[in-house]
């Protein structure tokens, strides 16, 4: 009878699923419960040959104003994260912006509003960061009516709403 009983707890435990990973993704409403502070990220790769009406930093100022007012008007404090000193402890909501385009201004953009939390890489020293909540968007038309400032509320009301959809 032991054997038995042994047997079908060997083939029950086969069943059962072992994470024998750190998990890096999960859904809103498990990851986005609780956060009250964040620090903000963005970045932007241009790929048109038609400039954007802002420069680079003009832009990337911009957009970043407008994700930190967005996070705060939600009730999320926002500090800024700056990439040589790393906090373990707030998650990171960054803003990535592409955009790529033809000569005549017409062209494609693609957002992804993404929460990060950065770990220690003992072997290696470093930190990395892993991504474990995301969200893309995309659009088209005339590269010249792109502005930070849209880029930047894009990202905000993206995390917004699901962290208020976690949170409520």
């Amino acid at each position: 009878m032991r054997f038995i009983g042994a047997v079908a707890l060997a083939v029950a435990m086969l069943w059962v699923p072992v994470d024998g990973v750190a998990q890096t993704e999960c859904f809103a409403e498990e990851c986005l419960v609780g956060i009250t502070e964040v620090s903000v990220s963005l970045s932007l790769d241009n790929f048109s040959s038609v400039p954007l009406l802002e420069s680079d930093a003009e832009f990337l100022a911009a957009a970043e104003r407008a994700l930190e007012l967005g996070l705060f008007r939600a009730g999320l404090s926002v500090g800024r994260f700056e990439d040589d000193v790393i906090d373990f402890v707030r998650p990171v909501v960054g803003c990535q912006f592409y955009v790529s385009g033809n000569d005549a201004g017409e062209g494609i953009w693609s957002w992804r509003t993404a929460l990060m939390v950065y770990a220690l890489t003992p072997k290696l020293d470093i930190a990395s960061p892993a991504i474990i909540w995301d969200v893309i968007g995309l659009g088209s038309g005339r590269i010249d009516d792109i502005h930070g400032r849209v880029v930047g509320t894009q990202c905000a009301e993206d995390f917004e709403l699901e962290w208020r959809r976690a949170n409520n």
